[in-house]
């Protein structure tokens, strides 16, 4: 199990599972109302992607987070992170 190697298999989950409407939306908010996002995607993260026999629960609660609500809140975060920086960089490539 390795940390970085399923948080980005978290978030291509998340890239490939998504709309592209849907993602415009959530990149559309501000990373401070992230949070809005707990009982929507957040809970579809905790349900789908944080089951305790999951790799990524897992390794998560090995370093510490051992609640299913922040571990959705830092990929909800991630991920928003994640399109912002895809989209820069296809604005820079033109």
């Amino acid at each position: 199990m390795n940390l970085k190697e399923e948080i980005v298999k978290a978030v291509q989950l998340l890239d490939e599972t998504l709309s592209r409407e849907q993602k415009e939306a959530f990149m559309n908010q501000k990373y401070d109302d992230i949070y809005t996002n707990h009982f929507g995607l957040g809970m579809w993260i905790r349900n789908h992607m944080l089951q305790p026999d999951s790799s990524l629960y897992k390794v998560l609660n090995s370093v510490g987070m051992h609640q299913t609500d922040d571990m959705s809140d830092l990929l909800l975060r991630l991920f928003y992170i994640h399109l912002h920086t895809k989209k820069a960089t296809r604005q820079t490539r033109g």
